[in-house]
């Protein structure tokens, strides 16, 4: 342990360096090797070397009634025979949908199941089960890719609640893709996928990923990955392919390649390929139980029905037999829709009222710069008034001041007699006082004679 890190012990399991790498390494070849020898069957050898659905199904109750013909069987590469109850393809006039009234395990699908291990291929069968898909009744199951295992001697409960997806359609037929692409499960074209043309089935995502790198593959290394069925036979196609040899390493490394653009979306799939603007899921709570238990298995042995079930039960290395349930947990279900969180018409409004506002601020900034404009303007046009008016003002002073000038001489003249005598009046008035301080008439009446005589001078 002190020389090995824990990574490398990991790792080591899975590259051949231990036995346990080499053996798992061994097994993958040989299963490779039984799936092309598998996938180059035809349809009724391919049904005849697998379990048959009278051999696998013991019971079968639906809603308390019970129900062996409403299956419907397709081929799979990596599980053999499958069988789809209630699929929409088995429709026609005498039997119809199975529909849920009630929730509950009572009202589901029961299935008893004899998983045959004695059938089985012993390096290609490391457990064993069964594998269930719940999918929407006209879509084609993946089961290499989904579902649940169910195991035998085990009680199997699935509750399942129903999840409804409704896109745009208008996204791709109105207004091309604006938020997004999806395809309408009732388009005219029903032969987009590999999986439409073989089963009659709806249109998936996963299927057109599926048909397109099948495409790739057949066209850059002319043959069909052990993973996918043969394309189906038309005018175009070619009878002559064979599937991928695991043995030849020319052939494994182009399709390694194809894989390896197909993750890295380095093909056209991705765009070609788009989701469905309806799907229905369904969304599995499971939980188990061991099955059956030692007092019902007392109870089987005394029911003539279940006689031959029981003494198989009975045996101790008999562990082939399971039941599971399929029902809903509720009738309640989500639904998501998908709608434009922002359409044109909201696009149109905010714009334009962005625009109104911009507009409106600009002609409130021109307006201002007007303003300001004449503002600047008046203040010039007042300063070069007062400039001017001040000027008039004193050019008006000045000739004022240039016409006194003139008449200077007489203005001083009589400013200075008048000044000498208001002096000499004052003199006069202070010298014609009498002792008793009351003044002299006779000194008055000379004053202003001599008044009358400065004036009459004047």
């Amino acid at each position: 342990m002190n020389e090995h890190t824990c990574l490398e012990l990991v790792c080591g399991q899975y590259d051949g360096l231990t036995p346990d790498g080499r053996q798992q390494r061994s097994d993958f070849k040989f299963f490779n090797q039984v799936m092309e020898q598998f996938s180059s069957m035809n349809f009724t050898d391919k049904k005849d070397k697998g379990h048959t659905l009278d051999n696998m199904v013991v019971e079968c109750v639906y809603a308390g009634g019970k129900s062996h013909t409403d299956f419907k069987y397709f081929s799979n590469n990596y599980h053999g025979n499958c069988y789809t109850f209630n699929s929409a393809t088995s429709w026609n006039e005498n039997s119809s949908m199975r529909m849920s009234r009630k929730a509950g395990p009572r009202y589901g699908l029961s299935i008893l199941f004899n998983v045959e291990q004695k059938e089985y291929v012993g390096q290609m069968s490391q457990s064993a089960g069964l594998r269930v898909v719940v999918h929407d009744p006209a879509r084609m199951p993946f089961p290499e890719d989904e579902g649940i295992l169910v195991a035998p001697n085990a009680l199997t409960h699935i509750a399942v609640t129903m999840v409804n997806n409704f896109l745009l359609l208008i996204k791709t037929q109105k207004i091309n893709g604006l938020y997004g692409n999806c395809r309408s499960t009732d388009q005219t074209d029903k032969n987009l996928t590999m999986y439409q043309k073989l089963y009659n089935v709806s249109y998936c995502e996963k299927g057109c990923l599926y048909t397109c790198l099948n495409d790739q593959i057949i066209q850059n290394c002319d043959c069909v990955d052990i993973k996918f069925p043969k394309p189906p036979t038309d005018k175009n196609s070619r009878t002559d392919l064979r599937p991928c040899s695991a043995d030849n390493s020319t052939i494994t490394a182009c399709v390694d390649k194809i894989w390896r653009d197909y993750e890295n979306e380095n093909l056209p799939c991705s765009s070609d390929c788009t989701v469905p603007c309806s799907e229905t899921l369904y969304k599995p709570v499971i939980s188990r139980e061991i099955w059956p238990s030692k007092n019902y298995l007392a109870q089987m042995a005394q029911t003539p029905n279940y006689l031959t079930l029981f003494n198989e039960l009975n045996k101790s290395d008999s562990q082939d037999y399971g039941q599971f349930v399929v029902f809903l947990q509720d009738f309640s279900y989500t639904s998501i829709d998908e709608s434009p969180a922002y359409e044109i018409m909201q696009f149109s409004s905010d714009i334009g009222g962005i625009l109104g506002l911009y507009v409106g601020f600009s002609i409130l900034t021109i307006v201002e710069f007007f303003e300001l404009a004449a503002d600047i303007l008046g203040l010039i046009c007042f300063h070069i008034y007062s400039s001017s008016k001040t000027s008039v003002k004193n050019w008006r002073r000045e000739k004022k001041i240039r016409n006194c000038n003139r008449v200077l001489p007489f203005k001083k003249s009589q400013i200075s007699l008048n000044e000498i005598y208001v002096s000499g009046e004052d003199d006069e008035d202070e010298e014609e006082m009498d002792p008793r301080g009351k003044p002299r008439t006779g000194s008055r009446a000379s004053v202003l004679n001599r008044r009358d005589m400065t004036s009459v001078h004047i």
